[in-house]
């Protein structure tokens, strides 16, 4: 068409739309030029310019994508694709409440659009909000059996969940719809490697990595299964390539220090180390602005003692924990408990009824989760995570009570100077 029609606004942009969804950068560079070129043609065509927004959404181009999808919206307040693209927008701004509000208003204009329900369920899910997270997914099943967002939310709740051969399918199918999304790979290496399929989760990390090198979901669970397989070499190789790159999220850096607890040649000196490093990485901005706690000196006041974790469900830490919280001196302790996961089952009943108040955080941001523990006003803090799944170091670093300590989850230091004891 545009060997004859050079300037052919239909044919610029659909062959726009094409190139870009190709894997390499050259090709997705030049289909968002002839998309642009499109709208230039036909500058009131609302639907290219939403087609605009998407483009921008998938190269995380935020800024721009939230200008070009409030313009849409201005120009056609029942459009329930601007709103559906604005909520994309904001969720990955991490602003989940507007996200939430903006595929609410997507589905009063299409409440049959399979995708609008799932996003909404991803939105759910990243709140901490599963059940609800889990009703969204199978009403966009209930449109849609194939609906590729539902099966890649579900994927991933199904896996944090423990559900794995569940999560395992739902992840097969989203990679055969489509195969260049590097989280489906990371989350799928982990649902095979919780079934001890190791190599099998090698090779998937792997093949995520090769279509987003970058993606450090892929990189932390990577260096995970190296710890499974016991090749300490290659999970150092991993983490050494990503430090020269500047690539060192908390996330990835606990990661590597969990599978260093395990390495037989790993000096006692040289792990402390590690840890250290890690602490003073993530306490340097918060070091100089430490609150002051002002305390209560009353002799036979309660100590308030606040435990947080995310495995208060059937897990060995909460099993564990759990006749220590049933057998304090109510009458000298005042017990709260911080759940930083949002499943619930009869130990977590348990939990709840041993504590005198029970908080659940999962669906809070983490300055949130702060201000919330800060005006608890509690006299000790203590940690059950360490550098293990769902913890709050990013959160103690900025130190949440005047005493904090770390106690069962983690066999080693949490690296903080801001951890004042480890039982």
């Amino acid at each position: 068409v545009l060997a004859r029609q050079a300037r052919n606004a239909d044919a610029l942009h659909y062959l726009g739309l094409i190139l870009h969804s190709k894997k390499d950068d050259a090709s997705k560079q030049e289909g968002l030029k002839l998309v642009e070129k499109s709208l230039k043609i036909m500058p009131g065509n609302q639907n290219f310019i939403n087609n605009l927004s998407t483009l921008y959404i998938e190269a995380a181009d935020w800024n721009t994508a939230l200008k070009i999808c409030t313009q849409v919206i201005a120009a056609r307040p029942t459009f329930a694709g601007g709103h559906h693209n604005l909520g994309c927008v904001y969720r990955g701004l991490e602003q989940y409440a507007q996200a939430e509000t903006c595929f609410l208003t997507a589905l009063k204009f299409a409440p049959q659009n399979a995708n609008i329900h799932a996003n909404l369920g991803i939105v759910y899910a990243l709140q901490g909000r599963l059940v609800a997270a889990g009703a969204k997914f199978a009403e966009a099943f209930n449109i849609d059996e194939n609906c590729y967002d539902a099966l890649a939310g579900m994927g991933q709740l199904l896996m944090t969940s423990s559900q794995f051969e569940e999560s395992r399918l739902c992840l097969e199918r989203a990679i055969a719809q489509r195969p260049t999304i590097a989280t489906n790979y990371s989350n799928l290496g982990v649902t095979l490697a919780m079934q001890a399929k190791y190599s099998e989760a090698l090779q998937t990390l792997l093949g995520g990595m090769a279509i987003d090198k970058d993606n450090y979901s892929c990189q932390a669970r990577l260096i995970m299964v190296y710890g499974f397989l016991s090749r300490y070499n290659d999970a150092d190789a991993t983490f050494s390539a990503l430090r020269a790159l500047g690539t060192t999220p908390p996330s990835l850096f606990s990661s590597y220090l969990f599978v260093k607890l395990y390495d037989p040649t790993v000096t006692a000196e040289a792990l402390f180390e590690l840890h250290t490093e890690f602490g003073r990485m993530i306490e340097a901005p918060y070091r100089a602005s430490w609150p002051t706690f002002i305390r209560d000196t009353a002799p036979n006041r309660r100590l308030k003692i606040g435990y947080v974790s995310g495995d208060f469900y059937d897990h060995p830490v909460a099993n564990f924990v759990l006749p220590t919280l049933q057998n304090h001196d109510r009458a000298k302790y005042e017990i709260h408990c911080y759940s930083t996961y949002g499943v619930i089952d009869d130990t977590t009943k348990a939990i709840i009824k041993a504590a005198n108040f029970w908080h659940s955080t999962a669906e809070l941001s983490g300055e949130e989760i702060r201000d919330k523990i800060r005006a608890d006003n509690l006299d000790i803090l203590i940690d059950l995570s360490g550098h293990t799944a769902r913890n709050i170091l990013g959160l103690l670093a900025q130190r949440l009570a005047p005493i904090q300590m770390t106690w069962i989850g983690y066999p080693g230091t949490t690296g903080l100077t801001a951890m004042d004891y480890r039982i």
